[in-house]
């Protein structure tokens, strides 16, 4: 190359302009070796999101944006305006640049080092290093087989039609714009030359190693010469001769060869017919197209046959599937009136085998639901711990099989998520394999039930003790604002009692047994009077347990007690931990009651009753009544008690 030429405007088909000097730099005009391009690149490559540690210098990164990844920076050269719109000028597109980007999708990464050689070994096709790309390409590049070659044979990518004598006019033509200062490049050579001798030796080295074909009819020199003859010099010399099959040549390769040979045969069309090379083409290919035409219509007319006659719903969709990759849809549907479109793509999506397989797998039969492990979940989801019963009202409960039963009305006190949490940690402490979750679910929601959603009136005294818990906290609201306590132990003595309720809502009625270790769980010794004898009952174990949650709550308690609180916050605060208590003895003294309604019902005999009778509380009536002077209409309510009795037999 002469002195004051820029190699990479000769190079890389990213470059589409003349050379030039710089805009940001207009006192430069030195054409520089790439390896002497050491300004710093950092900020650019995080603007763009591209690995520091793959690109180390300005000279890398132009020539990675030029193809040229894996060649020595001593041995070509940039000018001040190529330097500069390929390095630290350079501005990513707004669109994707993956070649085959479909769709409006807009780039949310940049091409990586790899991603751009990978594209450019693969495809043939330059992007340069920091384009955008969207997120649907990026799986297309990653799918993308790596053919990686020397990138250095294969660096004339913008025009590999150019002999050297076209591109050193192209090279003159492009730098008479301006001046330049010259430097020697030691070593450096000539790029086209460089470029030509890479190419020599490819070919060389594929004539060496490969024994396919070791017999040609012509020589590279004399096809060239004859390639330059019929199309009248407008076609690039051929670089080397195919020595190997097709199916083991690259894709790179495979389309090189393919866009020579289309060129050649044109040419030769084009002397048999000047200006009618396509046409001639056409004529040429045509009576294959028919012929190949004509038996694909015979062999849809056999196929439309079997598939009319056959009864087999198997053998029809093998038949369509087979015609399904001969025509269209709407060849299909009027060959075979009634066939729907859901029909073709179903059999599209699978082959014919894969259909003669499916029609000859077992048919999968599902299996009943384990009565040992439905009666299991049923134990458990109408304990008294999740439902309280209601002295009045009904339930209807329709089975499968359309039959109504009327059952009482309950309450569930849990949600359903957490019913199911505590059955499968149950499960889980007792080594029993459960139904599954949805299962679970399913079975819930056929055992409809009322939902709680007010206490006052069903259950008071666990009404009572929800509120003091809330009591308790506002207090201590009230004690933060006013200095007494800080805003740490606020914190702490707030969570203690907030673990308190979750405690003695959810978890402590299930550590409640009749011969539990821990005397709070205890039922017998809990329940005893301490003063009357004849109310006391003897355990036969001993109380050596303690549990952390109890305790835990026994100490916040005494913790608020003994706050530095007010007349009126003292009171509050001894009727809230009387409450939380009251609260505490109720969930036991119901575990043990209905341990005696179970009892009962399961010894109830078909000649005996069992009557339950209790007061149906906050029963109001509501009255309109208009004033005979003023004539306005009044409205109020009535409160009042209703007595509801419930009646149990035993069905026969």
């Amino acid at each position: 190359m002469a002195d004051g030429r820029c190699s990479v405007a000769c190079i890389s088909s990213v470059v589409k302009t003349d050379c030039n000097v710089s805009s940001r730099y207009r006192n430069d005009c030195e054409v520089r070796r790439l390896s002497d391009c050491n300004r710093p690149i950092f900020n650019h490559l995080r603007q763009f999101s591209i690995n520091s540690a793959d690109i180390t210098s300005e000279g890398q990164l132009i020539a990675f944006r030029c193809g040229l990844f894996d060649t020595d920076l001593s041995s070509f050269t940039v000018c001040p305006f190529h330097r500069d719109s390929l390095g630290l000028a350079w501005q990513q597109r707004a669109k994707c640049q993956y070649p085959f980007h479909e769709g409006k999708a807009k780039p949310y990464r940049s091409f990586s080092l790899r991603m751009s050689r990978l594209v450019f070994s693969s495809l043939s096709t330059l992007v340069p290093v920091g384009s955008g790309i969207c997120r649907k390409c990026i799986d297309l590049v990653h799918n993308l087989p790596d053919n990686h070659e020397d990138p250095l044979n294969q660096t004339d990518i913008k025009n590999d039609n150019d002999n050297e004598k076209n591109i050193s006019a192209e090279i003159t033509q492009r730098c008479a714009a301006y001046s330049l200062r010259p430097i020697n490049i030691e070593n450096g050579g000539d790029c086209i030359e460089h470029s030509d001798q890479l190419s020599s030796q490819e070919s060389q080295h594929l004539s060496q190693t490969s024994n396919w074909s070791e017999e040609n009819s012509l020589g590279l020199e004399t096809l060239n010469s004859i390639v330059h003859t019929i199309s009248n010099g407008n076609l690039s010399p051929l670089k080397y001769q195919l020595q190997k099959p097709l199916q083991d040549i690259t894709s790179q390769s495979r389309n090189y060869i393919q866009k020579k040979a289309s060129q050649m045969v044109h040419s030769i069309l084009e002397l048999v017919a000047p200006g009618q090379s396509e046409d001639l083409l056409k004529l040429m290919v045509e009576p294959v197209t028919n012929t190949n035409h004509q038996e694909t219509e015979n062999l849809l007319e056999i196929l439309t046959k079997i598939y009319n006659d056959s009864t087999y719903k198997a053998v029809k969709d093998q038949t369509l599937s087979i015609m399904a990759g001969l025509t269209t849809k709407e060849d299909l549907k009027n060959r075979i009136p009634g066939l729907t479109n859901y029909h073709i793509d179903k059999v599209r999506a699978v082959t014919p085998d894969q259909i003669f397989q499916k029609v000859n797998q077992p048919p999968k039969k599902r299996q009943k639901m384990d009565q040992t492990k439905l009666e299991h979940c049923l134990s458990f989801f109408f304990s008294s711990s999740f439902h309280q019963l209601v002295s009045y009202g009904t339930r209807d409960l329709e089975l499968d099989s359309g039959e109504i039963v009327v059952i009482p009305d309950v309450v569930r006190t849990a949600c359903h998520s957490f019913i199911i949490e505590m059955y499968e940690k149950h499960c889980k402490d007792t080594d029993f394999s459960p139904l599954s979750r949805a299962t679970l679910f399913r079975i819930l929601h056929a055992c409809s039930a009322s939902k709680r959603r007010n206490l006052h009136g069903l259950d008071n005294i666990t009404a009572d003790g929800l509120a003091a818990f809330k009591s308790l906290c506002n207090i201590l609201k009230n004690l933060e604002l006013k200095g007494t306590i800080d805003k740490d132990m606020k914190s702490t003595l707030t969570q203690l009692l907030t673990d308190g309720q979750n405690y003695l809502k959810r978890t402590f009625k299930f550590h409640v047994s009749l011969d539990s270790a821990c005397s709070d769980h205890c039922i017998q010794w809990a329940c005893s009077d301490p003063k009357d004898v004849k109310f006391q009952s003897v355990c036969n174990h001993e109380h050596t347990d303690s549990c952390q949650e109890c305790e835990k709550l026994s100490v916040v308690l005494d913790q608020m007690c003994s706050l530095n609180l007010d007349d009126d916050e003292a009171v509050d605060v001894i009727e809230a931990r009387n409450n939380i208590q009251a609260w505490k003895a109720h969930i036991l003294r119901t575990i043990n009651q209905d341990r005696s309604r179970v009892d009962l019902l399961d010894t109830l005999k078909t000649s005996q009753i069992l009557l339950v009778m209790d007061w149906a509380m906050n029963f109001s009536l509501f009255y309109i009544e208009r004033s005979s002077q003023t004539g306005l209409v009044k409205k109020g309510s009535r409160g009042m008690s209703l007595l509801a009795s419930l009646k149990i037999i035993m069905d026969l």
